[in-house]
Order: structure tokens, then C-alpha cells, then sequence
């Protein structure tokens, strides 16, 4: 029993460290570049710390109305 908590512990663990590592795609648009490769006319964006192809005309600043 105290082995099977161990290794329960330990997956709890180790998926948490995993999500938190992998959480992050990007900071900014520049991180985007080496992550994604979009094809033209497509810009790879960083949006909500994840990195989107996106379309130029499309892109949208959202604190921009």
C-alpha cells in the first residue's frame, strides 16, 4: 500500500511539473517565430501564451478598439 502512495505521489508530481513546463508556448510574437512555421500570408502571433498563424489583415490587438 505505502508503495502504491509513493508512485501516486510521484505521478501527481510529475504531471504538475509537465503542466506547468508546457503551459507557455510564448511571451511575445517573437517567441513564434522559431515554434511555428505559417505560410505566407499567415504571421505567427503569440496569443494567450500560445502561438497562432494568423492571417495579417485579421490580426487584431484586443486592448485596441
Amino acid at each position: 500500500m505505502a508503495k502504491l502512495m509513493k508512485f501516486v505521489y510521484f505521478m501527481i508530481l510529475f504531471l504538475s511539473l509537465y503542466l506547468v513546463a508546457t503551459t507557455h508556448d510564448c511571451h511575445n510574437d517573437l517567441d513564434c517565430g522559431d515554434k511555428i512555421k505559417c505560410v505566407p500570408p499567415r504571421i505567427a502571433l503569440c496569443i494567450n501564451y500560445k502561438c497562432y498563424c494568423i492571417l495579417e489583415n485579421d490580426a487584431v490587438i484586443p486592448w485596441s478598439t
